[in-house]
């Protein structure tokens, strides 16, 4: 709008300005030439006082002669002295005028006449009359008197004569300046009525052709709104989303055709009428008012905002959730004329959004709460808890429950994870909270719990896991649960109380499972070791210092995309004994607990790099880091200083964290793959488990490959929503430039289904089992 404004404003302007300027140029110019012939009228007057006086003065002259010549015939010596003072009279009458007429601004030439006069005609000429006077007044010899008659007639009339000539002279150069200056004026004003006349017609086409221009750019805007205005129905009427306009006082003006879908009236039937009236909407929840609500506020604002809410319409089949912009229209002095409405049934994206959502916070196998939920739901109940309250967690560890899987497959094992998480969680609250947050690992949050009743709880559940026997293909199997509780208090962290609650699980395994052993954070720091722990410390000792720690490298296969990548494999540690080598999920809690992770880590590293040196394909080994290391400042400097160490294969090595760790302790996780990341080596983050809100800080790490959660894929397999959120998770990190991985690969059916996705690389048994690592 503004652009087409200024279409019409320019000319305007520029019209404007070029008039203002003539306007200004010939009023200067007449300014000017006014000031010339004032100039002009001003010197023609004082030509003519000139010409007043020397006509005075000559008369002057004659008088005094005049006057002399009675004298000399008049014998009465009063009436001479009274001729005399007569004469003195004009005298001094002469000289005043020449005084004035020395004032006036003389020319050259007057100049020349005067000074002529004064050297050489009138000294002699009255000197003369002057002897005279004295004559007429004093003698009275008539031989005397004749004779200064004759001296009168002689001399004193002809010098009288060339004064009075002198005058003439003068009096005919002012003659001339006079009609020399009436000239020039007539001219002058002939000039300035041209130029008058000049700048009228340049006015006049200047006026007419701002107003061509003026019409055409008017007609020009004309056209283009009554194209633009045709476009804007046009796309009024396709636009998929519903629009509605109002004026300020919420009376419909216009609506499309998808509003008139969703109304099930005509669109041309609703203009005039008000919002609220045929638009029937009410809030989404109780903080939120119905649409007409909101556009009042938009309307009655002194600054109003564009808003967006999400309200409910009312028909008479199942209800819509729309989602809902209010802009306001504003004029361009910031009037308020009304408001433009758009709403968009997102019912069905809704509820495929909730779907995603409690997918990402739920076990898909069990429906239980995964780990990240059950820690996320612990810390804002512990956030939130009072100094005198007092919860109570409970970890499970389900016993006997491998002999499922190697007896019937994953199959029945799933079968009988579902009962019993059934079993679980008819034995809580709506309040509490239950969580599967491993293979075979449930816990439990009790609010306002205390230990006491925890157990109480607790052995009701393990009565009914007594008498529960699963039943496959007729075989029968008992289980069994080993269950850790500890009291969660005030200002208590969380992960000090979990890790009470699973050291209470390791001592109910040891004293024969199907019990219930409690533990509080402080009992958990000080109570001595178990002997099973006790030995796997002695394991640990040995293996840091002179045996050997064994390594398995499981090759991480490539889509077809990315064959020219360097081979990528992940290293397990193993723990020898004898023949048997034990796994990490074995002695790792014990080594954690005694502070051990940082060694073991660093001697996988060093084991790694040395391992390089026996391969020339350029291959990466991707570490999984513990928790305790990456809190431990001096063993994550081990590692980075071992890195610095070997820059050359620093870029062979890729950290891998899980995203557990990284979650809760961000700040520390994010540091330690920066300063790898400067050392070259490459990152990842591990069992990543879906959540799509944790994205965001996906990018900020600066990630290389992303390795997305084994249970998920295998999810996926069978169930498209969880397939749509493994293939969002992919497509969202290659946005980012992230590499991604999808582990537990079992099945070809899986693997084609990854492969249609476009995961960059497959890691599971189906392509590769773990294979020694020569060292």
């Amino acid at each position: 709008m503004a652009v087409r404004r200024s279409k019409v404003m320019v000319p305007l302007l520029g019209g404007f300005v070029v008039l203002l300027t003539v306007m200004v140029g010939m009023w200067g110019y007449n300014y000017k030439t006014s000031e010339a012939l004032i100039g002009t009228l001003q010197g023609s007057m004082t030509t003519v006082h000139k010409m007043h006086i020397i006509s005075e003065l000559m008369e002057v002259i004659r008088a005094r002669t005049r006057i002399a010549a009675v004298m000399l015939d008049e014998n009465d010596v009063f009436e001479n002295d009274r001729r005399k003072m007569e004469l003195d009279g004009l005298a001094n009458r002469f000289i005043t005028l020449r005084s004035e007429l020395l004032k006036l601004p003389l020319d050259q030439v007057e100049k020349r006449i005067l000074h002529d006069l004064s050297t050489n005609v009138i000294p002699t000429t009255v000197k003369s009359l002057q002897e005279v006077i004295e004559v007429a007044l004093w003698v009275e010899d008539s031989a005397l008197r004749d004779a200064a008659r004759r001296k009168l007639f002689n001399t004193v009339q002809p010098g009288q004569g060339q004064v009075i000539d002198h005058f003439m002279q003068f009096q005919t150069h002012l003659e001339t300046q006079i009609t020399q200056a009436t000239a020039v004026t007539i001219s002058s004003y002939r000039t300035n009525l041209h130029s008058q006349l000049l700048v009228l017609l340049l006015v006049l086409l200047v006026v007419l052709l701002t107003s061509y221009i003026t019409m055409r750019r008017v007609m020009g805007i004309e056209s283009t709104l009554h194209y633009e205005k045709e476009r804007a129905q046009i796309t009024l009427i396709s636009i998929a989303d519903g629009v509605i306009t109002t004026d300020t006082e919420g009376y419909i003006q216009d609506a499309n055709k998808v509003v008139g879908a969703l109304l099930g009236h005509k669109p041309a039937s609703l203009i005039g009428k008000q919002l609220e009236q045929v638009f029937p909407t009410r809030a989404r929840d109780e903080e939120s008012p119905p649409l007409h609500e909101d556009l009042k506020t938009l309307l009655s604002s002194a600054t109003p905002q564009s808003m967006n809410t999400m309200v409910v319409l009312e028909s008479d089949g199942d209800d819509l959730l729309l989602d809902a912009t209010l802009s306001p229209v504003q004029s361009s002095e910031g009037v308020v004329l009304g408001a433009i409405i758009t709403v968009k049934d997102v019912t069905e994206q809704q509820r495929m959004s909730e779907k995603i959502r409690y997918q990402a916070r739920h076990d898909h196998l069990t429906g239980l709460y995964n780990r990240h939920a059950f820690a996320d739901l612990c810390r804002e109940s512990m956030e939130a808890m009072k100094a005198d309250e007092v919860h109570c967690l409970c970890v499970i560890d389900l016993d006997r429950f491998k002999a499922i899987n190697d007896t019937c497959g994953h199959k029945a094992g799933d079968m009988a994870l579902k009962q019993i998480s059934t079993m679980i969680q008819g034995c809580v609250r709506k309040y509490d909270y239950a969580a599967r947050i491993g293979g075979d690992e449930f816990t439990i949050f009790l609010a306002d719990c205390s230990q006491a009743d925890g157990v109480k709880v607790m052995e009701k559940l393990l009565e009914q896991v007594q008498d529960y026997r699963f039943l496959w293909e007729g075989q029968q199997f008992n289980l069994g649960f080993s269950i850790g509780i500890c009291e969660i208090h005030f200002q208590v962290p969380f992960e000090k109380s979990f890790q009470a609650a699973d050291a209470a699980v390791f001592q109910a395994k040891d004293d024969g499972r199907m019990c219930i052993r409690t533990r509080t954070v402080e009992s958990n720091l000080l109570e001595t070791p178990t002997k099973e722990e006790t030995n796997w410390v002695g394991r640990l000792h040995r293996v840091l210092g002179v045996e050997p720690l064994a390594l398995v490298a499981q090759r991480m296969v490539p889509s077809p995309s990315m064959q020219d990548h360097p081979p990528l494999y992940e290293i397990f540690m193993r723990l020898p004994d004898g023949e048997k080598h034990h796994p990490p999920n074995a002695f790792l809690p014990t080594a954690e607990r005694h502070g051990l992770t940082g060694d073991l880590d660093y001697k996988v590293l060093k084991m790694a790099l040395d391992n390089l040196l026996l391969h020339s394909d350029g291959r990466i080994y991707s570490i999984n880091l513990s928790a305790k290391t990456l809190e431990d400042k001096a063993s994550s400097a081990a590692l980075l200083a071992l890195l610095a160490a070997h820059p050359k294969r620093a870029k062979q090595i890729c950290f891998e964290i899980d995203e557990n760790t990284l979650i809760n302790n961000m700040e520390v996780c994010s540091q330690f793959l920066f300063e790898v990341k400067q050392h070259g080596a490459v990152t990842a983050l591990d069992n990543y488990g879906g959540s799509l809100g944790n994205c965001l800080y996906l990018e900020q790490l600066g990630l290389d490959i992303l390795k997305v959660d084994g249970q998920l894929v295998q999810q996926a397999k069978n169930k498209l929503s969880t397939r749509t959120v493994v293939s969002s998770i992919h497509n969202i990190s290659h946005s980012m430039n992230i590499l991604t991985v999808a582990k537990h690969v079992e099945d070809a059916e899986l693997a084609a289904q990854l492969l249609t996705i476009g995961f960059d690389f497959q890691q599971g048994f189906y392509y590769a089992k773990p294979e020694p690592l020569m060292v």
